[in-house]
């Protein structure tokens, strides 16, 4: 496995964390992605025993699926060591790794999963391509594959959080096929509320920055706010909006049960 070492070009990833760790599970938009997440593979059958979430940051999706579809295992994958330090420590139910998605074969502790989740992750990474190969090395034949990321304009608050582009549903659609995936289902969603909430951040950045991407948990006030948002963000539309929404299949045979 890497060392903390490898990881010494991440400062501002570390930063990143370091920030939200407390207050990530709260934002309105992040709730909205991880409902969307787990009402999607309820409604598409999706049988599973094994789950790694790659780039599981605080590991609060790794900690929303465990608690609907247990009994399961689950692993977290993160190229911040100091993240997979705390989480070790503070999620005995799981089992957490250090590797960079976006290297050259990445080593694993496990074998591949049923399911792998890959939310808000590779637009973060700079060889998006070798993540996306790297994902389908991570997931078993017949196993599933959740992708979740951003589609339009790069907005000043996104820029902040690292974000290095955003995608194109169909091109991305098809770099996941290619990489070995049949798509079970591809589709946009968020609108109008997730358009609204990335325009009005850009509108506001500073006070965004101050109040809502600051260290510390939300005051109650602000989580009172996130709770009308997140419940209101369960309306939007399906097929318009950022959110791009990502179910595949590995393609490949599947091993004979025992």
């Amino acid at each position: 496995m890497a060392s903390s070492d490898d990881f010494a070009d991440i400062a501002d990833y570390a930063d990143y964390w370091e920030q939200l760790h407390a207050s990530h599970a709260h934002h309105p938009a992040n709730r909205y992605r991880y409902w969307l997440i787990a009402r999607r593979i309820e409604q598409a059958n999706v049988s599973f025993e094994t789950v790694l979430d790659c780039g599981c940051g605080d590991g609060s999706l790794l900690a929303l699926v465990r608690s609907k579809f247990a009994p399961i295992q689950t692993f977290g994958l993160d190229i911040n060591p100091t993240n997979v330090e705390l989480l070790q420590t503070r999620e005995s139910r799981s089992e957490f790794s250090c590797a960079d998605l976006g290297a050259p074969e990445p080593e694993m502790p496990w074998p591949p999963v049923d399911l792998a989740l890959c939310c808000e992750v590779i637009e973060h990474v700079p060889d998006d391509d070798q993540a996306i190969r790297n994902l389908a090395n991570l997931v078993r034949p017949g196993g599933t594959l959740v992708l979740t990321t951003q589609s339009g304009k790069i907005r000043r608050t996104e820029q902040f959080l690292g974000h290095l582009r955003h995608y194109d549903i169909d091109d991305l659609r098809g770099r996941v096929a290619e990489a070995g995936f049949e798509i079970i289902e591809c589709f946009l969603s968020g609108w109008p509320l997730l358009d609204g909430q990335k325009i009005l951040a850009e509108r506001f950045f500073q006070q965004v920055q101050d109040k809502i991407i600051a260290p510390g948990k939300p005051s109650v006030a602000i989580r009172a706010a996130f709770s009308v948002l997140f419940h209101a963000y369960k309306l939007c539309a399906f097929g318009r909006g950022p959110q791009i929404f990502i179910l595949a299949r590995r393609v490949g045979e599947t091993p004979e049960s025992p």
